[in-house]
């Protein structure tokens, strides 16, 4: 493994980054902590595969590598009871078996052309894995506690929560929005967001909240009809999502928005702050230019700070995942090309490399 570079403490700073060159051009990161504290890191691009578990003080403790010619979703990872994690893979079939299927083993045997959750122990080893039965790149969430909710299917999305083992419990949809993704609020319930038709005859945007039986316990509509890109839950008594452009963060069960702001950034990922408040990051395209931008909001929608990765330059950095680390601080993921200074000094990552930049709260 290698050790991560650190940096400064305060509010939106960097503590480290964790990076790796790579001979293979990374396309897609996804991110997720166990229930130890660490960071895992799933990366994809150039027909390769890598898991990188990440300590934390961002020393990377133990990488795999495997060959890999499907895709991976930015929502690929999530941790699994036992201080590992859940893994989301594609099926083989899902733009079409026009060419010769590659076959594909994650150290458990033929992944399926159907796509699988497969689970990875503490130590990075192959523990189990279950089939989906998705056409699409799977995108997943789960409770910490076993539980795993899948974004399946091709056109018509559902939400399907299988057990550690892959018994479905329950389903959710079909969701007619590919990137309304799953997420679990604390106590456990599920959260997912749809499109529903309103009294007017058009289309609302309707989220609610499933218990462990699958039985819906709140919903709210928003008569926007733009259905949520991201939904999430911040604690017990609300969730964040995206208007259109806006960020909202209403409560539940009466549904009464908290607060309403700009973003300030196309949004590809929402973090729940341990005050109630969130953290929205996503990046920004200028000619040839890519700037990755942090910001974070205080439970009524103050912004407290803002941050760009990198500060200034040319860069190609694009966040498109995060996670919150047991001590409260923001894990941001994505890829960086080229040249560029993430917090902790400039390097090169050449073609595309992943990354995690652990910033304080």
């Amino acid at each position: 493994g290698g050790a991560g570079s650190t940096g400064s403490a305060g509010a939106g700073q960097t503590r480290w980054v964790a990076s790796e060159a790579t001979p293979a051009a990374e396309s897609v990161a996804s991110v997720t902590v166990d229930d130890a504290g660490n960071a895992w890191l799933a990366a994809a691009g150039g027909g390769e595969l890598r898991l990188s578990k990440i300590d934390r003080g961002g020393t990377v403790v133990l990488e795999r590598r495997f060959a890999y010619p499907r895709e991976l979703s930015t929502r690929a990872i999530s941790p699994a009871p036992g201080g590992g994690v859940f893994l989301a893979v594609p099926g083989a079939c899902f733009r079409g078996c026009v060419l010769p299927i590659p076959q594909l083993d994650l150290g458990g045997g033929p992944v399926g052309n159907d796509g699988a959750i497969v689970r990875f122990d503490a130590a990075g080893g192959w523990l189990s894995q279950f089939s989906i039965a998705s056409a699409d790149v799977p995108s997943i969430a789960s409770d910490g506690r076993g539980r795993v909710a899948v974004l399946q299917g091709a056109q018509a999305k559902t939400v399907v929560v299988y057990d550690a083992a892959g018994n479905p419990l329950f389903q959710a949809g079909p969701f007619a929005a590919p990137r309304s993704l799953p997420a679990f609020a604390p106590d456990g319930k599920l959260l997912a967001a749809f499109p529903d038709r309103n009294f007017r005859g058009g289309f609302a945007a309707r989220t609610a909240a499933y218990d462990a039986s699958g039985q819906e316990r709140w919903t709210c509509t928003a008569l926007s009809g733009q259905v949520p890109a991201v939904v999430l839950a911040v604690g017990n008594d609300a969730f964040a999502w995206l208007d259109g452009n806006e960020l909202v963060l209403s409560a539940v069960p009466s549904c009464l928005e908290r607060f309403r702001v700009d973003p300030g950034v196309p949004v590809t990922s929402l973090l729940p702050m341990r005050d109630g408040g969130v953290l929205a990051m996503g990046w920004l395209s200028t000619g040839a230019c890519a700037t990755s931008r942090l910001r974070r909001f205080d439970p009524h929608g103050g912004l407290l700070w803002s941050r760009d990765l990198p500060p200034g330059g040319c860069p190609d950095v694009r966040v498109a995942d995060g996670a919150v680390a047991p001590d409260g601080d923001a894990l941001a993921a994505g890829i960086v090309a080229g040249s560029a200074d993430l917090g902790t000094g400039q390097r090169d990552a050449g073609s595309g490399d992943a990354f995690v930049v652990d910033v304080s709260p």
